[in-house]
């Protein structure tokens, strides 16, 4: 129960991190199934 939940928790972290670098424009040039898919820990 921890794990799914941590877990989830990591993922909306990655996902805001993402989201961010992209609002920047410091993101490298990475196709969208890529940045969905590449989840640390995955």
């Amino acid at each position: 129960r921890f794990k799914a939940t941590d877990a989830g928790r990591l993922r909306a972290e990655y996902n805001r991190l993402v989201e961010g670098l992209a609002l920047r424009g410091d993101l490298p040039a990475l196709p969208d199934d890529i940045l969905k898919e590449a989840v640390p820990g995955n």
